[in-house]
This record gives structure tokens, C-alpha cells and sequence, in this order.
């Protein structure tokens, strides 16, 4: 489902004025539902749901679970009454509420429900903070003083402050996109509230702070459905998983197994990976664990490998690099870095530390207000040295420029003047690398596909640097895996490959080293190893190191700690039973 048919339905619902509506019933329900979106050729293609009956009582947390195109987005839109006003076809009879949404006015159901989807920046509509939340504001009775404590409180519920009230929305980094469309959300005290993976561009903070304000939320008997793709937000939140399956409803039960885990496609954290390998209770802390690996396994003798020095040459080098936005931050503060040949980065903090913004300077998408780039120790030029740096957007429709994925593959290589034979050689590669239909339309794609048309898009460039801006996002946990291996064999074929990621996990797993900043300047920058042995250091900006690595260094503090869960348990567990 594009993002972009939505979010003029969206500014239509949440400008409504209109008296407020209470719910006629306690429950939103849904009896024998099929939907289909008009797209492509075949407007009688596969349902994207099919045969849903379900009911959701009021004052729940419902969390959907699913793989890459179970149908979770679509559920969500049925469930707040885009589908069928906004966009799809639907079969079948669903209330909100008791409202029909079949009969019932867009601007009624948006009174009703709220929804805050993954990509917040296409659903924010106010040119300031604040206009977004007095947006929200017009169908309340507040004035004054009132309207003034309502945005102020919701701002706090999703950790921002005052500060933030007159700040452009679209000069805030993604993160804080997200803390504000919820915020917009919250604000205007929907009966209804529906979270798309909202917390995917959050810090562990904003993580946090998306647990309390859910919980706020219990507390004012408003309905919540959820949908996140890290687990331990999920067991925080919810009190029902249901499991959606190519459209269809697998399973509903009110606890968080592995089994629906895995089936889910989301990763099993390590904590539940761990203790089941030692036959450990399921709920045993990090510092219980590490009292039973020191008593169990604390003699265990861990050879010290010497570190390697690698002397690869230097492809970018930067020295004193600042940008402040025109009337905003200043978001990058006299960086000085170093890129080689031929390694994987990635670039960690919390939101708003200048991640991003450093990497659109380093690919040239905005120049700096003081500072040098060089390249291959060369001054930075935008005209020669086009195509030399790829950037990822975190948000992929910000790269969509053609109505034909094959065309999006070859709108950058074209453009670089090169021959025809080997932009088609080189689009051809990547639409089977991401196993990508060509003749689809990039617009009308779902979130994780059209990512992966964004990445396959830069990649057709042959960049000899490639960042990517949080791009696991909307991915399941195989869809992970895939890329990353692809992005390895970039590695190794002499490409330097940087992620800017939340996901510790993630960074730990495939890049050897981490670069973290906060408040526009590094924090800390080295070897993946030998940075995780500083937490105290990385708590600065809102990075914390994993149970795995809490574990390896308590246990073997003598040796570079363990930072995968497979790493960790080959250390002390036969190769049969490891998970």
C-alpha cells in the first residue's frame, strides 16, 4: 500500500471539525472480510486479506504480527476506515465502534481512530510542531492556556519538549518525525489508536518512551493495535498476538511464543536465545545469567587471537566538517573522519545526533557550511565526483522519480552519461539480486519493497561508497539476512559499506567497525570490539550494548568479547544443541 494514497485522507480526517463522537459499542469487529487494491493489469489479483473475522474490544492492546506482506498495513487501514474511503476494495461488514465503515463519514471514523504509520514524514501535515498538533487540536473544545497544556503533555509522552513547539516537521530527523506524528496523534485522544511499526526509527529511548506513552494510553481506556518488529516492545505492550498469514488469520493467543516469533519473521532476542540454549528459565535476567555463566563455564580458557591491522588506503577523508540547517541546529559539528577501502561501518545514535546529515554531506546531497571533503585525495566535486558516494534515503520515497522499477533502476546510471549496454547489465543484476518485478510501479509498492527498490536503485551505480539510512527497515527477519549478505560481498569485492542503524544486533553481526556520535560530533569511533567494551561511553547517546556482550565480558574479561549470540555460545555449548 503506497503511503502517499493515504496521507491526503489522513490530513482530511485529523482537520475534521466535527463534535466528538463516543463509541456506540465497546468493540471493533470485522465479519467475513476480503480486500484487493486496484493496481497493475489485473484488477482481479490475489486478495490482500481474505476472510478476516475478528473482534477487538475496547480498551485493548491487540499486537499483528506477520512476514513482509501478511497483510498487517492492510488490517490496520481497514481497521481505522482508509479501506475502503482511502484506498482497496473490501468485501464484507466492519464497525468501529458500532459505526459501519461502509456508511459512516471519513471525517467521523478519523474522529474515532488514529492512525501513526512507518513512514511518519508522508503523514505530517503542519509546516511547524505545533501546527501539526493544533491540527489535531480543531475538534477539541480547548482555548487557550488548555490548548497550550494538551500539546505540551503529549510532546512529553513521546519525550520531546517545549523546545521542539516551533521547529520546522521537515527539518526534524526521522526519529523525531516519528515522537511527533505520535504526539499528533495522542493529542487529539482518538477512541481508536493504530501504530504501523512506529517505533522502527526510534533510539532505544524513543523505544522507551513509545512503551509509556502506550501505557498512558491503557490507563485512558483508548484502543491500541500495534505492529513493531522488536519483540521486547511487543511483550511490553500488548496483551493479544494475532498472527497474520498471506492474509489470513493463523493464530490469536494472549502470549508471545518463540514459535509465533519465528513464524512472524522477526528476530528471537537474545536473552530468550540464550536461556533456551542453557536450559534456563525463559524470564532469567542478564545479571542472574551471568552469575550461572561465570559458575558454569567461568574456567572455560578463551584463546586471545591478535587483532589484525589492516592498512587499507584512505578513499574519503574529512576534516572540521559543520552544517546547520537554514533557521535550525546546527547538526554536524567539526567532524573529522576517516573512510577505507573496502570495510563496513555502522554509524550509531540516538535520533537527531546528525547521522543522517553527515551522510548527505559525505554523498554530496548538501554542501557544508564549513569543513572539506576529499576524495581519493581530491577536493570533493559534485559534478566529477557524481555516482562515487550512494546514499540510501531512510525514507524510500524521498528517491521514487519514475513510475517503472526497471526505469528507477537505470534513472541514476543514465544520468551519469553511462553507455546503455551497461546501465541494462547493470539493472538486470540488481532486479535479480532483489528479486524485483520490473515493470512494477515504485510508488505502489509496499514499504519493504519499495525499499528494496531505493537500494537496488543506488547500487545500479556501482557507487565505490555506499550508506544506507536505516535500511532494514519493513524487512522481516530472512529479508534481513538477504541484504546483509549482500551487502558483505559488496564488502568484499573492495566497496566500503556503512549503516546508519538503531539495531545493535544488526551492527554487531556484520560491521567490524562502529562509528557513534551524538550532539553532531563523534563519540566514539574504532574497531566494533574494542568500542562495545565502553557502555558507560556509548550510553551518552542512547546506545546499549546487548546482553551477548554483557555476558562475554563479565564472564572472560581477559578477551575481546563475544558479540553475536552464536559467537557467545560456541565458546561453551556443543555445535548440536546451539540455537
Amino acid at each position: 500500500v503506497s503511503v502517499r494514497q493515504v496521507s491526503a485522507q489522513i490530513s482530511a480526517q485529523i482537520s475534521a471539525q466535527i463534535s466528538v463522537q463516543m463509541p456506540k459499542e465497546a468493540r471493533l469487529s470485522m465479519r467475513n472480510v476480503y480486500v484487493r487494491y486496484d493496481q497493475g493489469d489485473d484488477p482481479q489479483g490475489p486478495h490482500a486479506l481474505q476472510d478476516i473475522d475478528l473482534d477487538i474490544d475496547q480498551g485493548s492492546t491487540t499486537v499483528l504480527l506477520g512476514r513482509t506482506g501478511a497483510g498487517k498495513t492492510s488490517l490496520m487501514l481497514l481497521a481505522t476506515g482508509l479501506i475502503p474511503h482511502s484506498v482497496g476494495r473490501m468485501k464484507g461488514h466492519v464497525e468501529i465502534f458500532g459505526y459501519d465503515t461502509r456508511q459512516a463519514p471519513l471525517s467521523l471514523l478519523g474522529r474515532i481512530a488514529r492512525i501513526v504509520l512507518t513512514s511518519a514524514v508522508q503523514g505530517l501535515v503542519g509546516l511547524t510542531v505545533r501546527d501539526e498538533l493544533m491540527i489535531s487540536l480543531r475538534a477539541s473544545r480547548l482555548q487557550g492556556a488548555e490548548t497550550q497544556a494538551a500539546m505540551l503533555a503529549a510532546l512529553k509522552s513521546v519525550g520531546l519538549d517545549e523546545r521542539f513547539l516551533g521547529r520546522l516537521t521537515l527539518g526534524l530527523s526521522g526519529g523525531e518525525m516519528q515522537r511527533v506524528a505520535l504526539a499528533s496523534a495522542i493529542v487529539a485522544k482518538p477512541s481508536l489508536l493504530v501504530l504501523d511499526d512506529v517505533a522502527m526509527q526510534l533510539d532505544p529511548r524513543g523505544k522507551r518512551d513509545v512503551v509509556a506513552a502506550v501505557h498512558t494510553l491503557l490507563e485512558a481506556h483508548i484502543t491500541r493495535v500495534i505492529s513493531d518488529a522488536q519483540v521486547s516492545l511487543l511483550e511490553a505492550i500488548g496483551n493479544r498476538f494475532i498472527l497474520l498469514s498471506d492474509g489470513q488469520v493463523d493464530s490469536a493467543q494472549a502470549g508471545l511464543s518463540d514459535e509465533a516469533i519465528q513464524s512472524a519473521g522477526l528476530r528471537l532476542p537474545q536473552m530468550r536465545s540464550l536461556n533456551q540454549a542453557l536450559n534456563l528459565p525463559p524470564s532469567t535476567s542478564v545479571e542472574a545469567a551471568i552469575e550461572v555463566w561465570r559458575r558454569r563455564y567461568g574456567d572455560v580458557q578463551i584463546p586471545v587471537r591478535p587483532e589484525l591491522i589492516d592498512k587499507r588506503p584512505v578513499i574519503v577523508d574529512v576534516a572540521g566538517l559543520t552544517y546547520t540547517y537554514p533557521n535550525g541546529p546546527t547538526a554536524v559539528k567539526g567532524v573529522d573522519l576517516e573512510l577505507y577501502a573496502g570495510e563496513f561501518i555502522a554509524i550509531l545514535g540516538a535520533n537527531g545526533s546528525g547521522k543522517s546529515t553527515l551522510a548527505l554531506l559525505l554523498a554530496g546531497g548538501m554542501a557544508p557550511s564549513s569543513g572539506a571533503i576529499n576524495i581519493d585525495g581530491q577536493v570533493f566535486d559534485r559534478r566529477k565526483h557524481r555516482g562515487y558516494i550512494g546514499y540510501v534515503f531512510q525514507e524510500p520515497g524521498n528517491q521514487m522519480v519514475t513510475m517503472r522499477v526497471a526505469e528507477e533502476l537505470g534513472f541514476g546510471p543514465s544520468n551519469l552519461g553511462w553507455e546503455k549496454e551497461k546501465t541494462k547489465r547493470n539493472v538486470a543484476r540488481e532486479l535479480e539480486r532483489f528479486g524485483l518485478s520490473p515493470d512494477a510501479v515504485p510508488l505502489h509498492l509496499a514499504p519493504a519493497a519499495a525499499r528494496k527498490v531505493a537500494i537496488a536503485a543506488t547500487l545500479t551505480m556501482d557507487p565505490q561508497v555506499v550508506i544506507l539510512d536505516e535500511p532494514t527497515n519493513n524487512l522481516d527477519v530472512d529479508d534481513v539476512t538477504q541484504l546483509m549478505e549482500h551487502l558483505r560481498t559488496l564488502r568484499d569485492e573492495g566497496k566500503t559499506v556503512s549503516l546508519i542503524t538503531h539495531d545493535m544486533d544488526e551492527a554487531l553481526a556484520y560491521a567490524e567497525r562502529l562509528i557513534v556520535m551524538a550532539g553532531g560530533k563523534i563519540l566514539i569511533d574504532g574497531p566494533t570490539r574494542q568500542v562495545v567494551k565502553h557502555p558507560e561511553t556509548l550510553a551518552q547517546s542512547d546506545v546499549v550494548v546487548p546482553p551477548v556482550v554483557e555476558i562475554s565480558a563479565a564472564v572472560w574479561p581477559q578477551v575481546p568479547p563475544a558479540v553475536t549470540v552464536d559467537e557467545l555460545l560456541s565458546r561453551v555449548v556443543e555445535p548440536a544443541i546451539k540455537k
